[in-house]
């Protein structure tokens, strides 16, 4: 494995999955539709929720769903005493590399437990940095969704989200 594609050819495939879900709007991280998917894909009721997104998506649905909410930016997850059973984020904000968010967010999740990273717009090297951080971190990657908002290829290909889901090692 080389430094620059840290794809495991060796490793468990891992899935991808391809919804539909509108886009986010301007300065948010996801849409309030793909917001509610990954919740209830990944978390389930009265489990505590790190939301470090931008804009209200996550905070709605946890109400929903009746789950504890704690929003939170890259720089102040490290002070945060309690562990969560589901992490969403995006992209670190300036200033914190992607190495050190991943790290902040195993170091708050329970074992066992997931991570989602929603990236608007990335491409293969910006996903292959995120899922070298997570491996470096402690976090092992699960699945890839696509969330699209027209299905047509040339559509997929450029109106669309990738939601990177990890989990902590049990150790």
């Amino acid at each position: 494995m080389n430094d620059h594609f840290p794809y495991d050819p060796d490793g468990p495939p891992v899935p991808i999955s391809v919804w539909r879900a509108p886009t986010a709007g301007a300065g948010e991280t996801l849409s309030p539709p793909l917001a509610h998917r990954l919740l209830a894909a990944l978390i389930r009721r009265r489990r505590i929720i790190f939301d470090l997104t931008t804009g209200e998506q996550i905070a709605r649905t946890a109400a929903q769903f009746r789950c504890r909410y704690a929003a939170h930016t890259s720089t102040t997850l490290a002070a945060e005493p309690w562990r969560a059973h589901l992490i969403i984020t995006g992209r670190p904000q300036p200033g914190i590399s992607v190495g050190r968010l991943m790290a902040g967010c195993a170091a708050r999740l329970l074992p066992g437990c997931p991570v989602a990273v929603v990236l608007s717009g990335a491409d293969f090297l910006v996903i292959q940095t995120v899922i070298a951080a997570a491996r470096t971190a402690g976090l092992t990657y699960r699945h890839h969704i696509v969330a699209a908002e027209q299905t047509p290829p040339a559509a997929l290909l450029s109106i669309h989200t990738d939601v990177l889901v990890f989990t902590r090692n049990r150790r």
